[in-house]
């Protein structure tokens, strides 16, 4: 018999107690996503298509979404009345729009018809507004086609001083400081800026 082995073997009530803690710690995390699937049902809404009339290049976008990860945004940090969970720049293309954005889907960034954008990103609304400042579009035009040869990735890290890559947020702030309006870059003293900071600053107006 080796007693030197069994002298290192942990009893059975402690292997017993291991066993149980790991149990609840599963237990836990299993009503945390099933709190959460059912929290992102209940607050699923049906898409709502915008009317886009007016809508230009450079006109500031904002959806809000019925995905668990548009419900974390929601719960940590928006405020805004129509819940905003995303957000991007338009541009116009023969006259219609293109939403402009950092995917979460795809990893980067990316052009999307209205209808297209809201299928694939499951989202209830798109709303817009419009920088009073307007940016230079040519300059704009100019800095996206550079991100999109560039394949700008998305910023997972959400760090806002790293401009390696862009979160959605970011990539308008930069985009429209490229552009001519620096109005939002004092907001890059955080690491993560919420949609809802771009939706409700003085520097933007509601489109009628």
């Amino acid at each position: 018999m080796n007693t030197n082995s069994q002298l290192h073997r942990p009893p059975r009530s402690r292997k017993r107690k291991i066993g149980i803690a790991a149990a609840c710690f599963l237990g836990f995390i299993l009503i945390v996503v099933l709190a959460l699937a059912i929290a992102v049902q209940c607050s699923r809404k049906p898409w709502r298509s915008p009317d886009t009339t007016g809508w230009q290049t450079g006109d500031i976008f904002f959806s809000a979404g019925n995905s668990w990860k548009s419900l974390a945004v929601r719960l940590f940090g928006d405020k805004s009345e129509e819940g905003s969970t995303h957000c991007g720049i338009v541009m116009m293309r023969d006259g219609v729009p293109m939403l402009v954005h950092m995917s979460t889907e795809t990893g980067e960034i990316r052009a999307e018809y209205i209808e297209d954008y809201a299928r694939v990103n499951d989202v209830s609304a798109v709303t817009v507004r419009r920088l009073r400042q307007l940016p230079d579009t040519v300059v704009l035009r100019h800095y996206v086609d550079y991100l999109f040869r560039r394949k700008k990735r998305f910023d997972n890290s959400f760090n806002a001083r790293d401009t390696t890559e862009y979160y959605c947020t970011e990539f308008v702030i930069h985009a429209m400081d490229h552009a001519g309006n620096s109005s939002f870059m004092p907001l890059l003293t955080d690491d993560y800026i919420y949609p809802e900071q771009l939706e409700t600053s003085p520097a933007v107006s509601r489109l009628p």
